[in-house]
């Protein structure tokens, strides 16, 4: 029985192609996960397919099993410019293109030149006739192509142009990995191309009937296997390196899954002193003597690690952060490094910094006490010079309502003031605190609202201690309604009280009685002992009356020996009558003045407010008339004013008996 398959020298010449193709798509099929790994396989696959079932072919020694070989052979030659693409594609960054709905239209054109060939001897579509070529040195196919043939052939290097373009269009910048990495996909694509076209389309057959391809297609997988190994093919594909935009401001860097730098744009290589010499260096190696840049090319995820450069002499400052960069399968195929330029606002920060100490140091040096509250009216700041103005530490008010230290007295009308406030009304407030030893400190407030986002959310406002300005103005006042000498209030202090005490009698339907007073034979002591041991017994005998009359009385002394006492609610003239008698008695012990002993009596002239008059002036006449009545009758007492019986103006030519 005669041989089927005889082996030659030429048909193991497709073994090593064959192995090797297949060598190389185990290799990718274990790094499935990196992008374009998976079509390489395949590819790979494919090749070997094609070799392999191309040595079995040129082994074959009858038509009818050189026929059968062509089924497993185009198996490998229609897929091979499919996959060409699909790698192409994916490798390109255009991965997200490569679906299930977008692959298999693809294969329709491979999948019916298969069935075209598995069924040529029904229809003769893809070859019109086949034959063995016995005039060389070993057998080979020779055929007759049919229509089908061509339309298999311009779709096949359709596929291989549109591969071509898009590795140009993605070639990158001379010297950079990515550039080198498609010069080498370029050669190993285009050299089968190459070697098919001469044998199709222009019959170049240098050894007969022999097809080149597969040999040719063997220095393609040779050529990207180089490329995986030296060059990191498939470790990280050009759609990285596009992340790299030249035009922005920003240096960004991009490192392989090795930490090998393989691109970066021109700001990157302004301010990092980058060249092409760089590209495939191991960051290690390449920033040696920057632990701050390493750091980030060693952290998967880091953001905001300032990094002082100097290029070109002058410091710089940036924010450094480093991102993974992933595939469409989110494995992590790469890094970027990314530095910003904050040197404008590193020296903002400086400018604001020392803004801020100034600040700082006029708040904590001026006397004024600045302070904020939040709305609910605590203290969320406080100046120092609260330590100054009270014996308060900052760190015992931060936190505490400002309601705690204000007199209790004022309050109320502060909460009122504050509600305004906060309501948008701005008003200057006077108040008092209350000290940490109860002391009490009179200030002044200016406030103004808090915004933020448009609504109020507390207030600012500057205090100042108005305490001596206020002991002034008591002062002033106290000069303006008191006497110098007794301290008891003089006539405007007294016109003032009889003013509201006459108000009070008219709602409450009630008399006043207005008593004058004037010391008997006064005169004889500033004679006899001096005006020195006088002005002490004035101060004597107001501290005397004082202690004998109610606290809502007013005693006033309005000159020289004359007093005036304003007593309330004397609906009877027995209430008076008894004050009176009280008064008089109170001079019945001597007074001690300096060593000397003052024997002193007075005379007291009572006016009712209203039977009388109703205004002091006149009550004031009417008393002193009184008065100057018990004088004239013997002093040491005291009498009511009667029209029938006085003289206005202490004229008591005329007058009759009073009544006691």
């Amino acid at each position: 029985m005669e041989p089927f398959i005889r082996l030659n020298a030429l048909a193991l010449s497709l073994i090593l192609p064959a192995l090797i193709s297949g060598g190389l798509a185990a290799y990718a099929f274990t790094r499935r996960s990196v992008t374009g790994s998976r079509a390489f396989a395949w590819l790979m696959l494919s090749l070997c397919i094609w070799s392999f079932s191309y040595g079995i072919e040129l082994s074959c020694l009858s038509l009818q099993a050189v026929l059968i070989c062509l089924v497993p052979e185009y198996l490998g030659i229609a897929s091979v410019p499919v996959l060409v693409l699909i790698m192409t594609l994916q490798y390109t960054g255009l991965e997200k293109s490569v679906t299930t709905r977008n692959v298999i239209p693809l294969f329709i054109i491979p999948l019916i030149t298969v069935l075209m060939v598995a069924t040529n001897q029904l229809h003769h579509l893809y070859y019109a006739s086949a034959s063995i070529d016995i005039s060389t040195l070993f057998p080979m196919l020779a055929l007759t192509r049919g229509p089908w043939f061509w339309i298999h052939m311009i779709y096949s290097y359709t596929a291989l142009i549109a591969s071509a373009v898009l590795l140009i269009a993605r070639l990158g910048k001379p010297g950079t990995l990515f550039h080198n990495q498609v010069i080498a996909m370029l050669i190993g694509l285009s050299v089968p191309f190459a070697v098919n076209i001469l044998y199709i389309a222009f019959g170049l057959m240098p050894f007969g009937h022999l097809d080149l391809t597969p040999f040719a297609l063997t220095i393609t997988g040779l050529v990207v296997a180089w490329s995986m190994f030296t060059h990191g093919l498939f470790d990280i594909v050009p759609m990285a390196y596009d992340t790299v935009i030249d035009s922005i401001d920003d240096a960004i860097v991009v490192l392989d899954k090795r930490n090998r730098i393989v691109g970066y744009n021109k700001a990157a290589g302004m301010i990092l002193e980058l060249s092409v010499a760089d590209i495939g260096q191991s960051a290690a190696v390449a920033w040696k003597d920057r632990a701050d840049l390493l750091r980030l090319a060693r952290k998967d995820e880091l953001s905001g690690v300032e990094i002082v450069l100097c290029p070109h002499n002058t410091t710089s400052y940036y924010e450094g952060a480093s991102y993974n960069v992933e595939d469409s399968h989110r494995k992590t195929i790469g890094k970027a490094i990314s530095l910003h330029n904050i040197t404008y606002k590193k020296r903002s920060e400086e400018a604001l910094k020392q803004s801020e100490e100034k600040y700082r140091t006029l708040v904590e040096n001026i006397n004024d006490v600045i302070y904020t509250l939040d709305k609910e009216g605590n203290i969320t700041y406080i100046s120092p010079a609260v330590e100054r103005l009270s014996k308060y530490k900052v760190n015992e008010l931060l936190g505490k309502s400002f309601t705690t230290i204000i007199f209790p007295d004022d309050l109320p009308g502060l909460i009122r003031s504050y509600n305004r406030l906060i309501s948008g009304q701005m008003e200057p407030y006077e108040f008092r605190i209350l000290d940490k030893d109860g002391s009490v400190i009179y200030v002044r407030t200016s406030s103004q609202p808090i915004y933020q986002d448009g609504e109020i959310v507390g207030i600012t406002a500057l205090i100042t201690d108005i305490t001596e300005s206020k002991k002034l103005e008591q002062k002033l006042l106290q000069l303006a309604t008191h006497d110098i000498l007794t301290g008891l209030p003089n006539r405007i202090l007294l016109m003032d009280r009889f003013t509201i005490a006459a108000a009070l009698a008219r709602r409450n339907k009630t008399s006043l009685a207005i008593m004058s007073l004037d010391l008997d034979r006064f005169k004889s002591i500033n004679d006899t002992f001096g005006h020195g041991v006088g002005d002490e017994v004035l101060k004597t005998v107001g501290l005397r009356l004082a202690g004998i009359i109610r606290a809502s009385d007013t005693l006033a002394r309005i000159g020289g020996d004359e007093f005036v006492l304003v007593v309330l609610e004397t609906n009877h003239t027995e209430n008076a009558a008894a004050i009176a008698r009280k008064i008089l008695d109170s001079f019945m012990e001597p007074l001690l003045i300096e060593g000397h002993s003052c024997s002193l009596t007075t005379s007291v002239g009572i006016a009712l407010y209203p039977e009388d008059g109703e205004d002091l002036e006149t009550l004031l006449k009417k008393s002193d008339a009184a008065m100057y009545f018990c004088k004239e009758h013997g002093r040491n007492q005291f009498k009511f004013y009667s029209d029938s019986d006085i003289t206005m103006g202490g004229d008591t030519s005329n007058a009759g008996p009073f009544t006691d």
